[in-house]
């Protein structure tokens, strides 16, 4: 968590172990993704004891988390831990302020802003993300999900500066530290 927290934002994202059965409840977040400009971190939620440092990152409102489609994993967080995720920007929120007229997700924005085609299978995100050793393609999958909103954010500002004027201001507070 130390060297995540030297970071002023990191992509984020979080994976479930899928239902299938209607009424069926929910398994609640099984993993973590926080990626940094070097590196993503995959974290089990289930098989660590203490969370402590960890919901200590996510409700730091000094890092930025950039994810899409967050409502979700802020409902579900708050839900299973208690936690308020703090300091977000929503990719989703982005593209429609820059008058996309649909939800874009991480492949599309990969595809639109970084020219790169993520291969999402609907088998791997419906894969069980509590298996305690995960899979070379679970891996893959879940790392790319929060390295490429992370890459789509720094693309967008360099290639767009004045979207920097439409983000909130603690992003922008941040952003010019780095």
């Amino acid at each position: 968590m130390n060297s995540i927290e030297e970071n002023p934002f990191i992509g984020f994202d979080s994976e479930q172990k899928p239902t299938f059965e209607k009424g069926e409840a929910s398994h609640g977040i099984a993993l973590i993704q926080l990626a940094t400009n070097k590196k993503c971190y995959l974290i089990q939620t289930k098989q660590i004891k203490n969370l402590k440092p960890l919901i200590n990152l996510l409700e730091n409102d000094k890092i930025v988390k950039i994810g899409t489609g967050l409502k979700g994993d802020r409902e579900a967080l708050f839900k299973q831990f208690n936690l308020k995720l703090k300091s977000t920007i929503d990719l989703e929120d982005v593209f429609k302020n820059l008058s996309a007229r649909r939800q874009i997700g991480a492949k599309k924005a990969a595809s639109i802003i970084l020219n790169e085609n993520l291969q999402k299978s609907k088998n791997m995100s419906r894969s069980n993300w509590e298996n305690k050793r995960l899979s070379i393609g679970q891996i893959k999958y879940a790392s790319e999900d929060a390295t490429v909103v992370y890459d789509v954010i720094i693309k967008i500002i360099e290639q767009y500066p004045f979207v920097i004027n439409i983000m909130p201001t603690f992003f922008q507070l941040h952003y010019s530290k780095e």
